[in-house]
């Protein structure tokens, strides 16, 4: 095990978050960016890519989709790469043509098949639009605007010109004709594929916004101009629509507090896509961790921490590593979320998972300066040799706790998590080592209903020590936990 050089420098001189996982992805603006960056084309996204791919053959009642997913799992990215994969005719869209070739030739053969990938290549026309709480009519006609304008194609224009004029006049409290929404899609597709292209995608973001919106003013949403571009897209044939609409639940589920009759109208709306589920495992997190933390080699210190060699070979006997990591990969990706703890590492997915709102995410975690979070733990703990900072459950239970507080204590599944915060509250007398234990405990306790991490002595050990065997002293306290009834 070789040293790292000691150092009066904080971890941020030499732990960064890569940029791309430093905020989150807008579908137009990130389109049009200079490069592809480092997109991670994973099981889950390949499974949705040839989900979509297969729904272009000629002949396929497939070509309405949604990809349901919680916020922060990666599908604004996903569609930011399948619209350059299917669009975008330079070179982000050789890179993204390549970069699939590489993870999946077969896929990449199918696409080829389909005649999407050939020299005379020119792609699918792209309409690209997030959605905010507006009318659905609305929103899709902005979306077709801006992609018919964007171009110096004049039969593109001609074929939204009514929508032009329409928007010109149009106040939101205005009931829109979703006919001429759905006519003006067509006659784009049309148009498009007179001009070369291969059809028209259509990606609406953040789609659950339209249903907010309809749930608040139902007498102005138009929600129902879905299920008309929908069934457009399904008849589409020699001018093909793809429609794809990303969101965080189901459609009725927007609408929770609506009559019956509606939630049931929405769930109709519902059966016109087909749904795929984007929701990464928790091992393929782990390594968009890791691969989200970069280790900067020039700055003085020794190449790579290599600390975390005999703590995650520890960790990985204890049972810490997910399924379908094997012990070479686990330590791989040890090194590489350094200053996570491998335990850290692991229970971070389930944790975010579990117990973070919609409005954050992991990758806010890593990225924010939010009090004890990732950023303020490198720029306030200098790299020493002894033994490297590391953040620990303890750390991850001050940061819930300080960020999340009411509505932590809210989640039925935080009960073992409050119980630990109830007695660190009470117990006041505590070693700054008891509290730790009290808090690793304590997260590990709320992991255990869901989650391969249980609060069993070699992983607590671990989690504080770095050994799955407890020192004297980690014993003692523990057994003192025990008697007085604390854990």
């Amino acid at each position: 095990q070789s040293e790292m050089t000691t150092t009066t420098k904080t971890l941020s001189n030499f732990v960064e978050v890569k940029v791309r996982f430093r905020r989150s992805t807008h579908l137009e603006k990130d389109f049009v960016a200079a490069q592809n960056g480092d997109y991670i084309i994973t099981p889950t996204a390949r499974h949705a890519l040839r989900r979509l791919v297969e729904g272009m053959v000629d002949g396929s009642h497939f070509r309405a989709w949604t990809l349901t997913g919680p916020y922060g799992v990666g599908k604004s990215a996903f569609a930011v790469f399948l619209t350059r994969l299917l669009c975008a005719e330079g070179k982000q869209g050789q890179q993204a043509r390549s970069q699939l070739e590489q993870v999946d030739p077969q896929l990449t053969m199918l696409l080829r098949k389909l005649g999407l990938f050939g020299q005379s290549f020119k792609g699918f026309l792209p309409v690209l639009a997030t959605a905010r709480r507006t009318s659905a009519s609305n929103c899709l006609a902005e979306g077709v605007v801006a992609a018919a304008s964007s171009s110096r194609d004049r039969a593109l224009k001609a074929s939204v010109r009514g929508l032009v004029e329409k928007l010109k006049v149009q106040q939101n409290n205005q009931q829109w004709d979703t006919r001429q929404v759905v006519e003006s899609i067509s006659s784009l597709s049309v148009a498009a594929t007179a001009s070369g292209y291969g059809g028209v995608l259509l990606v609406v973001d953040e789609l659950g916004k339209l249903f907010e919106y309809a749930a608040r003013y139902p007498q102005k949403g138009d929600v129902f101009v879905l299920q008309e571009l929908a069934e457009q897209a399904v008849r589409s044939t020699s001018s093909p629509i793809v429609l794809v609409g990303l969101l965080h639940q189901s459609f009725q589920e927007y609408g929770l507090h609506l009559d019956l009759a509606t939630r049931r109208e929405w769930a109709k709306i519902q059966g016109r896509f087909e749904d795929i589920a984007f929701l990464e495992p928790a091992e393929q997190v782990i390594r968009m961790i890791a691969q989200a933390i970069r280790w900067n080699s020039g700055t003085g210190a020794n190449d790579h921490p290599r600390f975390a060699t005999d703590i995650t070979t520890a960790a990985y006997r204890a049972g810490v590593a997910p399924y379908g990591i094997k012990v070479a990969e686990f330590e791989s990706i040890a090194k590489a979320a350094y200053p996570l703890h491998p335990v850290t590492l692991v229970a971070l997915p389930f944790l975010f998972r579990r117990f973070a709102q919609n409005e954050r995410s992991l990758f806010s975690y890593l990225s924010s300066q939010e009090p004890y979070g990732f950023q303020e733990f490198i720029r306030t703990h200098t790299l020493v040799s002894a033994r490297p900072p590391v953040v620990r459950l303890s750390n991850l239970f001050d940061y819930f706790t300080r960020n999340f507080g009411a509505g932590l204590y809210r989640h039925p599944h935080a009960l073992r998590w409050m119980e630990a915060a109830d007695v660190l509250e009470r117990k006041e007398d505590l070693s700054p080592l008891h509290r730790e234990v009290v808090k690793t405990i304590g997260i590990l306790n709320a992991l255990g209903e869901f989650c391969h991490l249980n609060a069993t002595e070699d992983i607590v050990s671990l989690a504080i020590s770095d050994s799955a065997k407890p020192s004297p002293e980690l014993q003692s306290i523990l057994q003192s936990l025990k008697e007085s009834s604390i854990v």
